[in-house]
Formats: structure tokens, C-alpha cells, sequence
């Protein structure tokens, strides 16, 4: 007799990593790709053997995780015109799509000024093309804001982690003062994220340019809501998008047209843009990272804010405008007036005018209460009323 038994093969990996940038250790859930990015304005033998060390010591400190490697050579008077692009592997299942990248520039004959001046532009080039979840950029000196001075411009949305030897700092890119020292002691990958969050969600009241003409733009605020009478003639639908994303990451809107500082600019606005072939390809033409664009319906529903003791009126008078409020205003004088002078010839005048002007408007309203259709019980007075009902209401 054969026995047939079920095999089961189990492998347990880890939720949480820790990645070894320099001599800093950050737990890091599913680290994903690390990649490595040397780039030196000199090819020679000792340069190559020191990216060839400190790259084999961060590889032996993250032997759990895939490894891309980029060593560049570039000649620093021509990194102002020079275009820098990563080749992408074939196989992108080796890959995590959460890549973290250590961009480390090393510069044997330029200035310090020029060495800021070209590490700034790799690390542009870095978050345009790459686009990676990390970039933590080894420095010299990391008291200085030309580290980060592109990075509003980019369209890239990696966090930036500017790194030392012995020192890391989490920037704030659009805040006047420098980073604080972060404590590496505790910090991991959640930590970071909220970090950068909190910095860089606030826009410091900087500008945000608007593609729109100035004739159709105003900076006073709007009076957004979804039962605005008469909304697209007296706020066009665009005001109340910048409004409320004006006070959600707090920047201040300014029309292209007008004037501003660009040491104060931190991006763009545009509407009315149709997402058609023509503009996507002209988008992808300018870099700026279309990965893929799908069409869909989207079906929503208008309702009214809950009344309050400021907009409980209001909100009654919303639903029309003031032409409709005119009309149902005279059918209701209208409708009252022929209707009493029925009861008159019927014999009846106990009600007042204001009373009767009140049913009158219910019944426009659709509020019809038990008594209000008593004014209507004589066929007098129907005949009286009809013409007036159907011809002014």
C-alpha cells in the first residue's frame, strides 16, 4: 500500500528591514530596491576602488534586498546641457516598484560651489527620471538649501533625506530656515514619512502660478458651496477648487500673467485642460512622468448643506433664483386677490390677506396643509382662479 502524504514548503520573510544607508541602520517596512548612484567628474583607479568599497559594505549591510547599481562620469562644464538618464532593466519583476536611492556625487577638481551646483542638478535629474520612493543624498555639507533649491520645480515626488557620514536631515523645501539634525535613534521608514509629511504639506503661503487669464480671475475669496444661486455666472468652478486647496496646503494663487518672485514659486495650476491624445503626448514630451491615463464616468450627486441657525433661511431661499422667486411672489398676490373676490361673491371674507397670501404661497411650495384648500371649495371661486393659476403660475 502507498502512502500519499501532502508537502508543505513554508517561507517566512520579514515585514520589517533595516537598510543601511552609510553608517545610518532605518527600519524600513518591505525595503524593496535599493539603488546605487556614484557619479564622478574623473575615471581613475582610486576613485573607482573607494565606490567600489563603500558600495561592497552598504551590499553586505542589505543582502536581503536587489541591488541596482549606476556609476556615472560626467564633465562638470557641460552638466549644466547634459540630459542624465537611468537605464530600466528588462526584467522588472526582479524590482520592487519602492526603490530607495543613494545618489552620491564625488568631485576631485571643482569648486565647492560648482560640486553644490552639480549634485543639485543630479538629484533633478534623479526625480525626474527616476522618481524613486527615497532619495538620500550623500553631501559634504548639508547646511545648505542649494541641495534642494530644484526640487519644487520637478515633477518628481520621492522623499528627500539629506545624509552625512554622521548627521541626517529631513528638509522642509519651500521654509526659509534649514532643517534640524534628526535623532537616528528610533527613526524608521514611518517616522520619516511623517516627518516629511508635516514639512512639506504646508506651502508656507509661497506662490502657486495659475494658467488662466487675469481678466477672469480675482484674488477675493469665494463663496464656495453646491447651492450658490446662480454659482458658475458669479463663481466659476475653478475658484472654489483653488479655494479649498489653497487653505488645505496653505499657498497663495497668482495668475501667470501677473508678476511674482520665483524664489517664491512652488508650482502651477491649470483647468479646462482636456485630457485628449494631443495633450498627453505633449505632456510626455515635456517629461513629466505620465506613467498611464484612463478615462471614467463619474456620477455624483448635489445635495445642500444641513441648516444651520446662520443658513437655515438660505437655505430655503436657494432652490430658486431671483427671477423664480419674483414669479412665484406675484402668482401668489395674483392667485390671492382673484381668490377673495370669489369668496366675496360667495359670501364669505373671514379670512384675512396675509392668511390667505400665506396658503396661496404653501401651495406654490408644496407645503399644502388640511385647511388651506377650503379657499378653493366653491366652484365660484374655481372659475376665478383657474384662468390665473394656469396662466401666471
Amino acid at each position: 500500500m502507498n502512502y500519499i502524504s501532502n508537502l508543505f514548503l513554508c517561507f517566512i520573510t520579514p515585514t520589517v528591514s533595516l537598510i543601511s544607508i552609510v553608517e545610518h541602520f532605518l527600519d524600513v517596512p518591505n525595503p524593496g530596491t535599493l539603488q546605487f548612484i556614484f557619479a564622478s567628474d574623473i575615471a581613475s583607479k582610486a576613485d573607482f576602488e573607494q565606490i567600489q568599497s563603500y558600495l561592497a559594505k552598504m551590499i553586505r549591510q542589505n543582502n536581503r534586498s536587489p541591488v541596482l547599481v549606476h556609476r556615472l562620469l560626467y564633465d562638470p562644464e557641460l552638466i549644466d546641457e547634459t540630459t542624465i538618464s537611468f537605464l530600466e532593466r528588462n526584467n522588472r519583476a526582479l524590482f520592487s516598484q519602492a526603490r530607495y536611492t543613494v545618489l552620491h556625487v564625488i568631485s576631485t577638481n571643482m569648486t565647492f560651489t560648482d560640486y553644490k551646483q552639480s549634485q543639485t542638478l543630479f538629484m533633478a535629474n534623479v526625480l525626474l527620471y527616476d522618481n524613486p520612493t527615497y532619495i538620500f543624498l550623500i553631501v559634504r555639507s548639508p547646511i545648505s538649501r542649494n541641495y534642494y533649491r530644484y526640487y519644487p520645480n520637478s515633477n518628481g515626488n520621492s522623499i528627500l533625506i539629506i545624509i552625512t557620514d554622521t548627521l541626517l536631515f529631513i528638509p522642509c523645501i519651500v521654509c526659509r530656515d534649514l532643517p534640524p539634525n534628526e535623532q537616528i535613534q528610533g527613526l524608521n521608514g514611518l517616522k520619516i514619512d511623517q516627518i516629511w509629511k508635516s514639512r512639506n504639506n504646508d506651502m508656507q503661503g509661497k506662490s502657486v502660478t495659475l494658467v488662466i487669464s487675469v481678466t477672469s480671475w480675482s484674488p477675493v475669496e469665494a463663496k464656495c458651496g453646491h447651492n450658490i444661486i446662480n454659482y458658475y455666472e458669479s463663481n466659476p468652478p475653478h475658484r472654489c477648487v483653488i479655494s479649498v486647496l489653497t487653505q488645505r496646503y496653505n499657498f497663495t494663487v497668482i495668475p501667470t500673467m501677473g508678476k511674482f518672485n520665483m524664489d517664491n514659486f512652488v508650482g502651477r495650476l491649470s483647468f479646462r485642460q482636456y485630457l485628449n491624445n494631443g495633450f498627453i503626448t505633449r505632456l510626455a514630451n515635456e517629461r513629466a512622468l505620465v506613467y498611464k491615463v484612463t478615462f471614467s464616468e463619474i456620477e455624483f450627486v448635489i445635495v445642500t448643506d444641513h441648516p444651520t441657525l446662520r443658513n437655515d433661511f438660505a437655505v430655503f431661499l436657494y432652490p430658486f433664483d431671483a427671477p423664480t422667486w419674483t414669479l412665484i411672489f406675484l402668482s401668489a398676490i395674483g392667485i390671492t386677490i382673484v381668490g377673495r373676490l370669489g369668496l366675496r361673491k360667495v359670501g364669505h371674507q373671514n379670512s384675512s390677506m396675509f392668511s390667505d397670501v400665506l396658503r396661496i404661497s404653501s401651495i406654490l411650495l408644496g407645503q399644502v396643509e388640511g385647511n388651506t384648500l377650503k379657499l378653493f371649495k366653491s366652484k365660484r371661486i374655481a372659475w376665478f382662479l383657474l384662468p390665473v393659476w394656469f396662466g401666471i403660475a
